[in-house]
């Protein structure tokens, strides 16, 4: 079973390994790389599966990943000015998930009045009170967008403007709130504002509600919000991919229930304009029904003062052997431009001091290798196998003394 490994762990068993070599010789920066790359080097030599189950919904149709949320832009009639403080300092948008999705990232419909407006815009999710439809508590927090910058809000005109999530959410299904705020920013009516866009006209439903700097209370005039919400099926890391196979309707084991395995031509992979989906030519898969995919699921970090990822602990040697082979990499392709010798050691020629580090990188790998079964020296596979292929005569009513119900 996959453990948490800290990027501290990783790398105090790498110097373990390059014994002696320095920081001066060999950065930190460059060592942390290293264990970086050696992860998704492994990654590609033993994938990792993974059992992704949803419900159905009675469609055809299940966001992989893509536009969870999508209001039409289009609609957009209205403003509302977003404070610097007091009432509307932040605004919030609700949506809905209908099913358990890792949410990425959500965009809102912006724009600012200024040339120049100086600060930050905020990005914010919570979760819904229920019966109020107010935000009640923080659950993830954006990365600040520069309302200035190229990705901000747009001077005169509307555009989305996008809020990326350091590390996916995984929200189970029900009502959430993206919440907009500032830092840094000054509130100054049509001259230095930036405006939320929203529809207002033919009664809709209000979904906008404005925080005066203690509570959350619903927006005075109805608004519908003009928000995109990125979503992801758990477990789905990437906009393009394919299921390694597709089961339904899911067995349950503890029912001792058989695994209904699809054929390949009962499923595929279909793109569309707002994202990635599987599609299911035949079947129409109800609530009462899940969907089982297995996947290839990437190794991802998870970013903090020290970062940490999941590996199995049983090959926590292995990588790090990869991860000194990539550092010793590293420092050949140093040494092999260098016109002065830097490291402490006595080595006059240049081009040999890469040589042995290049060969100590072959070593290391060799290692890596070894301590994982793969590589040239993994024992080899059967080169051929027996199977029956159970054929028919052309005439199709089987054979005089071996009928179809004999075999």
């Amino acid at each position: 079973m996959a453990t948490l490994t800290k990027l501290s762990t990783f790398n105090a068993r790498v110097d373990s390994i390059l014994q002696g070599i320095t920081d001066g010789d060999l950065p930190t920066a460059d060592r942390d790389l290293a264990i970086r790359e050696a992860v998704r080097l492994y990654q590609l030599d033993l994938p990792r599966a993974q059992a992704v189950e949803f419900p159905g919904d009675a469609s055809g149709f299940y966001l992989m990943y893509g536009k969870a949320v999508d209001v039409d832009e289009d609609d957009r009639d209205a403003g509302i000015d977003l404070k610097s403080t007091g009432a509307d300092s932040k605004l919030a948008v609700k949506f809905t998930l209908d099913r358990r999705m890792e949410v990425r990232d959500f965009a809102m419909f912006l724009r600012r009045v200024g040339t120049t407006v100086a600060g930050t815009v905020t990005g914010e999710i919570f979760t819904d009170s229920g019966a109020g439809d107010l935000p009640v508590s923080l659950v993830a927090t954006a990365t600040a967008v520069d309302i200035d910058d190229t990705w901000g809000a747009p001077l005169g005109r509307d555009a989305k403007v996008r809020f990326a999530l350091a590390n996916p959410v995984s929200l189970p299904a029900g009502d959430y709130h993206a919440v907009l705020g500032s830092s840094s920013y000054t509130y100054a009516s049509g001259t230095n504002e930036v405006n939320l866009g929203v529809k207002q006209t033919g009664s809709p439903t209000n979904d906008v509600s404005t925080w005066d700097g203690s509570t959350w209370t619903a927006f005075g005039t109805a608004s519908q919000g003009i928000l995109e919400v990125t979503a992801s099926t758990p477990g789905w890391e990437e906009e393009l991919g394919t299921p390694l196979s597709v089961e339904y309707p899911a067995a349950d084991p503890l029912s001792d229930e058989t695994p209904q395995i699809l054929q390949q031509d009962e499923w595929e992979i279909f793109l569309a304009a707002d994202g990635t989906w599987l599609r299911f030519p035949l079947h129409r898969p109800v609530a009462t029904e899940n969907v089982r995919m297995t996947i290839d699921r990437p190794f991802v970090w998870t970013e903090a003062t020290d970062p940490y990822i999941d590996t199995p602990p049983e090959h926590f040697e292995a990588l790090c052997y990869l991860a000194a082979s990539d550092g010793c990499m590293r420092l050949a392709v140093r040494y092999g431009q260098k016109q002065a010798s830097t490291i402490t050691a006595d080595v006059a020629d240049r081009r040999t001091q890469a040589d042995i580090y290049r060969s100590l990188a072959k070593d290391l790998k060799t290692k890596y290798e070894q301590l994982l079964g793969i590589g040239k020296d993994r024992p080899l596979p059967p080169s051929a196998f027996g199977l029956d292929l159970d054929l028919e005569p052309p005439h199709g009513q089987g054979f005089l003394f071996h009928p179809r119900r004999a075999r």
